[in-house]
């Protein structure tokens, strides 16, 4: 079941997913995962030809989810293209498929920092938090922008 939407007038945002024998992951990633998402959201998962039933769950718990099957283990930047290809949103989110959304990630971060900046964002990454809470790689705030006009 998908969350009501909380955003008045926001970018259209579509989660990309890559995956190759990833079940055990999605099982447990998928549905806080699904719960965020509203209507306007989208979730594309590209598979790297599992073998593992990752697309049955995949199925079974995000069936609006869009498809998108190499056919080979294509690596992950290659699946990563092939979802930004298949996106109609105005943002991308690329998740892992062991990657647990923590609350509000897509509403208070991406829609309300990123979003405003989203004609000059050119790339935006979340803190990343162990299993424990404790933070793994902390590259500054909860999300950190990398605009046309930032300093390289």
């Amino acid at each position: 079941m998908r969350a009501p939407s909380l955003r008045a007038v926001a970018p259209m945002l579509s989660i990309v997913v890559v995956t190759h024998n990833s079940r055990s992951a999605v099982v447990v990633a998928f549905p806080p995962l699904c719960r965020q998402l509203t209507p306007e959201d989208e979730l594309i998962v590209v598979d790297n030809a599992s073998s593992d039933d990752t697309l049955g769950v995949v199925r079974e718990l995000a069936p609006e989810a869009l498809v998108v099957e190499t056919g080979r283990n294509a690596g992950f930047a290659a699946g990563a293209n092939a979802g930004a290809r298949a996106a109609r949103g105005d943002l991308l989110l690329f998740l892992n498929p062991d990657a647990t959304p923590g609350p509000g990630l897509f509403t208070l971060n991406v829609v309300v920092n990123v979003a405003p900046a989203a004609t000059e964002t050119g790339v935006a990454a979340a803190d990343r938090l162990s299993a424990a809470g404790g933070v793994v790689t902390a590259a500054g705030n909860p999300v950190n922008l990398v605009t046309k006009t930032s300093p390289r």
